[in-house]
């Protein structure tokens, strides 16, 4: 008895063990190999701006060489957040969400506008008929 079920055990253990090992690889390797590859060079960049001799200790190479090391850097870490957004799962779509249905709103009345005034028109002079 103890035999089976220390066989039981080792055995879900070995399942166990190769499931998480099949996702961490799968994770590890999701994101494009050039993402690793521009992080080496981003990293061996700095270093040898670190690393320059400056020929004027005053002038720290007018400020440039920080300036770029600064911006490598900030590289570097939109690289990593690239890989990153590589290796996430999609998320799944979220359907929207039906507005409920809105009365019409009734418009105010609007007065008659009032008509300018017109002038009369003249009437043409009457003359007297001739009385027989």
């Amino acid at each position: 008895m103890q035999n089976t079920s220390m066989k039981r055990s080792a055995l879900l253990v070995a399942g166990a063990l190769s499931l998480a090992g099949a996702f961490f690889a799968g994770a590890a390797y999701a994101a494009d190999p050039k993402l690793d590859e521009a992080t080496d060079l981003i990293t061996k960049a700095v270093a040898a701006l670190k690393a320059a001799q400056n020929p004027d200790p005053k002038k720290e190479f007018g400020g440039h060489r920080m300036a770029a090391v600064e911006l490598l850097t900030r590289a570097q870490g939109e690289i990593i957040k690239a890989k990153q957004f590589a290796d996430a799962p999609p998320k799944p779509p979220t359907p929207p969400t039906p507005k409920p249905p809105t009365p019409p709103t009734p418009k105010p009345p609007t007065p008659p506008t009032p008509k300018p005034p017109t002038e009369p028109t003249p009437k043409p002079p009457t003359t007297p008929s001739p009385k027989p």
